[in-house]
């Protein structure tokens, strides 16, 4: 039920919502949107997430949003480069990242009553629709 359940709201909900919303662009201006999303979650987000979980003692999501952090800067650049490919026959489109998937098992919160919390919460959102975001715009490239 929820697999089926996920589908209907990637492919059917967030689908029609983003063709509305005029998500997709052409492939240029999705490369500048997954830039300027990826180097402010590198910079910024994931950075203050890190201290505020210093902060709250959550030694777990500290070390959580400080490896995110990373990982989004690298992004960055690939894209960065992706960009420069559409411009530049020279330049080739890095290689996607692998990954190791990472099951997700029922758990309690490890920072609960904390502004840390409400940002794992809040990183979730924005992973989630990262990848929703990044599936469009994949489908979009492969049709240009």
């Amino acid at each position: 039920m929820f697999s089926g359940s996920a589908q209907v709201e990637l492919q059917e909900h967030f689908a029609g919502e983003a063709v509305l919303a005029g998500l997709v662009g052409t492939n240029a201006a999705n490369l500048k949107d997954a830039i300027a999303g990826e180097t402010y979650e590198h910079t910024t987000m994931y950075p203050g997430f890190a201290k505020q979980a210093a902060k709250d003692h959550c030694t777990a999501a500290k070390t959580l949003f400080t490896e995110i952090a990373g990982d989004e800067g690298t992004h960055a650049a690939a894209f960065t480069v992706a960009l420069r490919s559409l411009t530049n026959p020279k330049v080739k489109v890095p290689k996607p990242p692998t990954v190791d998937p990472v099951v997700i098992t029922a758990s309690t919160p490890a920072c609960p009553g904390t502004r840390t919390q409400v940002n794992l919460l809040a990183a979730m959102h924005g992973e989630a629709f990262a990848y929703a975001k990044y599936t469009a715009y994949a489908a979009q490239a492969a049709r240009h």
